[in-house]
């Protein structure tokens, strides 16, 4: 018997009203017209610009030098002043939110910030953002029905869903509190334009109505149609500005949708994830990352180079991956899962009916029905379609059971390890998983993007080598890249050791024209924002493998932003003296900072990844330290030191005290507390 007898869009409207309605109360909307361009101004500021604009115009009459000498005292002033207030705006917003931060260091950096989108279509250039928003959505719109035209998807008819439900508990306002305390504060607001921070400062209030439409939604199945229209943001991927095709589409939602969608993650995970993903997937499940998909890859590669095979590997990429998932193929996934059949009726109502409209400053385009897909924003999307890729390990292991597969969101990385005599048969069986990958793919209605599939022979040094994948030719590639990390062929490191020396070489102008703006606690975090970030990233795959002269480089380049940093221009200070007045570690210091704590993670928070078990079958305990793990060596060439695994034991060591019994945090202070800044 249904307890909720109110229609779910009816609730909604009610609760979306009230917190609109004492939003506006609280925080009325308006319209404000600022005068000028300088963002600085204030009435000090004013007023003196004013008195030099009078002093200068009484010295050009007279030709005095005492009005010469008042404007150039007033012109001093007027310089501090605005130097002063540039500074406090500064400060302010790289203390707020990111947007405003980068606006900032942007603003400092000379770039123009210009949200203001212009389209060049056939030479001529377009302005109106109504025409825009038109073009944008005839374009998105165009891209999804041309790939749905050529795709050979198998069709699925949706059972009788009714008669399998049964009364249970759905949700409760623990639940509901919960998923809102989840919610980020900083997304963008959907079409009922209530931004996140509110619903979070709220969540008291509202939990119990939206625990009372919650409830109503899984009763009846059905969810509020206001959620089902989605305002589609164009953000720029790459290439030039006035192209359509360099936008992809990005949905704004509605707060309260994200928090129904995020309980439903919650019931989904109820199930194991690797029965509810595959354990080949590496995104959006708590301990993974992209970095342990890469660690994952780096040890099946460096221990077949070990055993002296060569390992032929190629990755996929999906078009429009989101836009061309089929909600009556995804419920046949969700019933081989043994889902509970109500919620597999919401998630089945949620990607039916959908419509999107494109808008551009305040213009909106004509809407548009979303005949399949899933929204590109929504929290559950990605879960969502996880599920609908989760066959791809058992549709690769079927031609071929020593496969390596590996999956991060829509990317994937397929490999197969041979003896070197039997490089040619490895290449039709390798050809034989691509068929079957592609076949797979089409009866899914996905598009694999063949000028972004990259295909390599790790372990092999010959240049002549090619592979045939399904109708083109591939010549192995010096070096792939693997979840933004470049792996080279002899995994030597080398390429992308220089990728990142490029890219941190690039960032020295930039923190050149900040170094004299702002305070050294500042300058210190965009440092670490903005040049340690690219420096370190995913180290724990490669920067202990490099070899001296690598290490070398790029401890010169982090050297190097240290001198600009402490202002030692004549270099008068060791790079010891610099860490430490700085109080930035060594990049030394950081790649050991680094793997210590990927090797924590792995052995405290990441209990179902094949990592893990690894480490556990390795791991000796001593009686005299309790509190700590060792591991056995299990390294025998140069190439299987690159493993991970195989530095675990000197890892592991260098952490100097007991740390499996610690709190994420606490090893996190203790282990940059005890660890030396300059190694």
């Amino acid at each position: 018997m249904n307890i909720y007898d109110q229609d779910v869009d009816e609730i909604n409207e009610r609760i979306t009203t009230a917190i609109c309605q004492s939003l506006n109360e609280l925080v009325p909307k308006r319209r404000a017209n600022l005068t000028g361009n300088n963002p600085v101004i204030n009435p000090i500021i004013r007023n003196l610009r004013n008195k030099k604009s009078r002093l200068l115009k009484k010295w050009k009459n007279t030709g005095n030098i005492s009005d010469y000498e008042n404007l150039r005292i007033v012109s001093n002033q007027l310089n501090y002043e605005v130097k002063n207030e540039r500074m406090k705006s500064l400060l302010n917003a790289i203390n707020g939110s990111p947007r405003d931060y980068w606006g900032a260091i942007n603003k400092v950096l000379g770039k123009t910030i210009n949200d203001e989108i212009k389209l060049d279509i056939n030479g001529i250039e377009i302005k109106d953002h109504n025409e825009i928003a038109n073009t944008f959505s005839e374009f998105f719109k165009g891209k999804v029905e041309d790939l749905e035209k050529n795709s050979n998807c198998n069709e699925f008819e949706v059972p009788d869903l009714e008669s399998q439900i049964v009364e249970v508990s759905y949700f409760n306002e623990k639940h509901v509190l919960d998923s809102i305390s989840c919610l980020k504060s900083s997304r963008a607001m959907g079409l009922d334009e209530i931004p996140g921070v509110v619903v979070k400062h709220l969540k008291t209030i509202l939990a119990r109505p939206l625990y009372w439409l919650f409830n109503n939604i899984m009763d009846s199945g059905k969810v509020p149609k206001a959620w089902k229209v989605s305002k589609i943001i164009p953000i720029h991927k790459k290439g030039a500005k006035n192209q359509v095709s360099n936008y992809r589409p990005v949905s704004n939602i509605s707060s309260l949708s994200k928090v129904f969608e995020r309980c439903m993650i919650d019931r989904l995970k109820e199930t194991n994830d690797d029965i509810l993903l595959g354990e080949h997937q590496h995104a959006f499940r708590k301990g993974s990352s992209t970095v342990t998909a890469g660690l994952t890859i780096q040890d099946y590669i460096a221990g077949e180079l070990d055993n002296n095979k060569i390992v032929l590997a190629y990755s996929a990429d999906l078009t429009a991956a989101f836009d061309l998932l089929r909600p009556k193929l995804l419920v046949k996934n969700l019933l081989e899962l043994e889902i509970n059949p109500a919620i597999i009726r919401v998630i089945y109502n949620f990607l039916t009916d959908l419509s999107a409209f494109v808008q551009i400053g305040e213009s909106t385009s004509y809407s548009w029905n979303l005949p399949m897909g899933c929204v590109q924003g929504s929290v559950l999307g990605p879960i969502l379609f996880n599920i609908y890729m989760r066959e791809l390990p058992k549709i690769i292991k079927s031609v071929d059971t020593t496969s390596f597969v590996l999956s991060y969101a829509y990317d994937s990385y397929i490999a197969l390890s041979c003896d070197r005599i039997n490089y040619k048969n490895a290449c039709v069986t390798m050809n034989d998983i691509f068929i079957k990958h592609k076949q797979w793919l089409d009866e899914l209605g996905m598009v694999c993007n063949p000028t972004k599939t990259e295909f390599t022979a790790f372990g092999s040094k010959d240049s002549e080598l090619n592979i045939k994948l399904g109708n083109e030719n591939f010549k192995p590639l010096e070096a792939v890249k693997i979840l933004g990390v470049m792996f080279d062929r002899q995994l030597n490191w080398n390429i992308h050791a220089s990728k990142i020396i490029k890219k941190c070489s690039s960032l020295s102008y930039s923190l050149t024209l900040l170094n004299n703006i702002l305070p050294r606690h500042i300058h210190r975090q965009v440092i670490f924002s903005h040049f340690i970030s690219h420096l370190m990233y995913a180290s724990a795959i490669w920067a202990s493998c490099l070899t001296s002269r690598d290490t070398d480089r790029l401890s010169a380049c982090l050297n190097k932003t240290l001198r600009l940093h402490c202002f030692d221009f004549l270099k008068t200070k060791t790079n010891s003296d610099l860490c430490r007045e700085s109080n930035i570690r060594s990049f030394k210091s950081l790649r050991t900072l680094y793997d210590a704590k990927m090797l924590f993670k792995l052995v405290t928070q990441c209990d179902n990844l094949s990592l893990t078990s690894r480490l556990t079958s390795q791991s000796i305990f001593y009686l005299r330290f309790p509190g700590r793990m060792s591991f056995s060596d299990v390294s025998r060439k140069r190439v299987g030191r690159n493993s991970f695994m195989n530095r675990a034991k000197s890892i592991a060591e260098t952490i100097p005290f007991e740390w499996l019994d610690m709190s994420p945090t606490m090893f996190d202070q203790t282990l940059k507390r005890r660890m030396p800044v300059y190694i």
